[in-house]
Order: structure tokens, then C-alpha cells, then sequence
């Protein structure tokens, strides 16, 4: 009912930036997926067996157009025993809503970035430390090592976690130009509303620099863009959102790198068919690595649009880069320890980073 309310009380709500549906498609969609929610899930029956998964992605972006491929797949080689219906364009809410009826039993898997991730498995979110990581391969590489080691973590939250999906770089996007940090001071930025991580370090740049964060789900943005100075984002999900026309700098060095995976509920997964199982753990696996290779090259083509566009890249000087590096690693790494993520967690991520930089010299 609380998504219901938030539907009512908007006029519309901006999917893209080139498509607006009408308050009257999402609440018939809303209603459309309440109509199940009785029905305890998978929805068995002799015939076939029904998963039900949601997303805050677009619909015609290219993940959604990749998780339909992935659903077609499972229809067709299990000759359409098994179905999976994708919910997209958070018509289900946002991630915070989406986490919680796949907690509730409402749903049998989804598809969250690390925000919503975290309404499920909270130790996740260390991957998403800013500054823990340079590169798109050292992302890649730690998220391939640790992920039988994340997926035990996960079935303890009765969760299967099969991959991670790397979604890219995050950069800090701006209308203004912010050579260093002291240039947020006064500034408005955009913080993900009910990311605990995103608003407490929201907290810590308006504390440290005097910048005024405002929190908004995902999907008010587009909505509230004028008033803001910054955000931030990966490339493609900034193009994808229509955010992209409001934007005229952004910083080369990455925030952080943000990852994604498509969960299935632990108890859900085990009653399925053995046969199923199998399939399922190998489509996602693929398709977790299909679309991560789809992120890095969507993202190459997003900053190739920004530049088409007039945007401007800014680069920090060292000092700027280890001033604000020293300042998370002090004030968001370190009281997040044991409460948002077990140290040992975090030791054991800086442990195969050591090795792999070692390595790479």
C-alpha cells in the first residue's frame, strides 16, 4: 500500500529520459503484480513452474533486454517448464521495496545493484567502499576470487548468490567545475535514499566540506536534477536515466566500482527441481559475465556521448585524490567496520588486492 500512496501522490513518473508513463500504467502494473502476491512462491504447478523477479531497470535499456534474452533461454531449454517474469522500471519500487518482498516471500529473485543488495546481505556493501579498488580489473578480479566465499555468506541470509555483475565506475557528474574538494562547499548533490552506505557519506562530505546532500530514490532524480549541482553514477546509468542533458563535468577518478547480481531465495532454489537448479546456477553465471562485459562497453560509449555533448573531464591533482581517499578511509571505512560489514571481510578483500597489485608491478 506505501508504493501505492507514492504512486497516487505523483502525477507521473519519468521511466528514461525519453518516456514518461501515466500514473494510471503503473498503478494497473502495481496491481496487475499484487494480484499474485496471495499465491505462495515459485507458483508449481504440474505443468510449469513460475518465478517471479524484479528490477529497478528499464525495461528497453540494455539490461532489461538482457534479462529477458536470460528468461527466454530458461523457457526454451526446459521447454517452457520453467518461466521467469521480469517486474522492471521499478514498478515494484524502488531497490528498499524490492528487497523487501523478496524477504517477504512476494518474490523469488531480483536483480539489485549493491544499494538494494544490502537490505538482504549487508556484508555485500563492502565491495562498494569508495576508494577500495582502482581499476575496472582489480573489481573484477577480487569479485571473481571472493564470490564462492560471498555466496556462503549469502545462503546464511537464505539467499543463493551465484556472481557478481561488475556495473562499472562510479564518477561525481557536476554542472559546475569542481577542481578540488573545497569547491562543494554550498554545493547540492544527489545521495540514493535509503542507501545507508551513500547517506552516510553524504554525511561525512557535508560535515568535512559543507555540501548539502539530498536524498531521493532513484526514480524521483530526473524530477529533482535542476536543483542539483552533482550526482553520481555509472556512465550508462546516467545515460539511461536521462540524466545525461543536465550534466557539463565530471571527474575522471572514480568514486567507487559498483557491482550488481540477480539472488534467488535459498529456500525458493531448493525446492526447485534438481535439473533446474543446474540450469539456473549456469544461465546465471553466463549471464552475469555477458552483462559485465556489456557494462564495460556501454560505459566507453556513455562517456563517448557526454563528450559528444559538450561535457568536460576534470582531474584531480594527487594530493586532492589522497586528501579525500585518507578522509573516507578514516571516517567511513572505519566506523563502518563490524557494524555494516565484519573486518575480517574487508581484511580478506585487502589481502588478494595486495597480491594482485604485487603482481601487476
Amino acid at each position: 500500500m506505501k508504493t501505492i500512496k507514492r504512486l497516487i501522490k505523483s502525477k507521473s513518473i519519468v521511466i528514461t529520459g525519453d518516456k514518461t508513463f501515466s500514473i494510471v500504467t503503473i498503478f494497473i502494473s502495481f496491481l496487475f503484480f499484487s494480484s499474485f502476491f496471495p499465491t505462495p512462491y515459485p507458483l508449481f504447478s504440474q505443468q510449469k513452474i513460475i518465478l517471479k523477479c524484479a528490477t529497478v531497470a528499464p525495461e528497453n535499456s540494455d539490461w532489461g533486454k538482457a534479462s529477458k534474452t536470460f528468461s527466454q533461454e530458461i523457457a526454451s531449454q526446459t521447454q517452457g517448464e520453467l518461466e521467469i517474469v521480469w517486474y522492471f522500471s521499478g514498478v515494484v519500487g524502488d531497490e528498499p521495496e524490492i528487497a523487501k518482498a523478496l524477504r517477504d516471500g512476494k518474490l523469488d529473485c531480483a536483480a539489485l545493484t549493491g544499494h538494494g543488495l544490502s537490505y538482504v546481505i549487508l556484508p555485500m556493501r563492502v565491495m562498494e567502499l569508495p576508494f577500495l579498488f582502482r581499476s575496472h580489473d582489480e573489481m573484477d578480479t577480487i569479485r571473481k576470487e571472493i564470490s564462492s566465499l560471498l555466496a556462503r555468506i549469502s545462503g546464511e541470509y537464505n539467499i543463493r548468490l551465484f556472481a557478481l555483475i561488475n556495473l562499472g565506475s562510479v564518477h561525481v557528474f557536476s554542472k559546475t567545475p569542481i577542481a578540488k574538494l573545497d569547491d562543494v562547499k554550498d554545493k547540492t548533490f544527489w545521495v540514493w535514499k535509503g542507501d545507508y552506505l551513500a547517506e552516510f557519506m553524504g554525511n561525512v562530505i557535508k560535515s568535512s566540506f559543507g555540501a548539502k546532500p539530498f536524498p531521493l530514490s532513484l526514480y524521483d532524480v530526473i524530477n529533482q536534477i535542476q536543483g542539483l549541482d552533482f550526482v553520481y553514477n555509472v556512465p550508462y546509468a546516467l545515460v539511461t536515466l536521462g540524466w545525461q542533458r543536465h550534466i557539463k563535468y565530471y571527474i575522471t577518478h572514480p568514486l567507487t566500482f559498483s557491482f550488481a547480481a540477480v539472488i534467488v531465495r535459498k529456500d525458493v532454489f531448493d525446492k526447485l527441481p534438481q535439473k533446474y537448479q543446474g540450469l539456473i546456477e549456469t544461465k546465471i553465471r553466463k549471464f552475469s559475465e555477458d552483462v559485465t562485459q556489456m557494462n564495460k562497453t556501454n560505459n566507453e560509449k556513455s562517456f563517448d556521448l557526454l563528450h559528444k555533448m559538450g561535457a568536460r573531464s576534470i582531474t584531480f591533482q594527487d594530493s586532492e585524490i589522497e586528501r579525500v581517499e585518507n578522509l573516507f578511509k578514516d571516517q567511513v571505512w572505519t566506523p563502518l567496520k563490524d557494524k555494516m560489514y565484519p573486518s575480517w571481510l574487508l581484511a580478506e578483500i585487502l589481502v588478494k588486492l595486495a597480491q594482485y597489485r604485487a603482481q601487476a608491478r
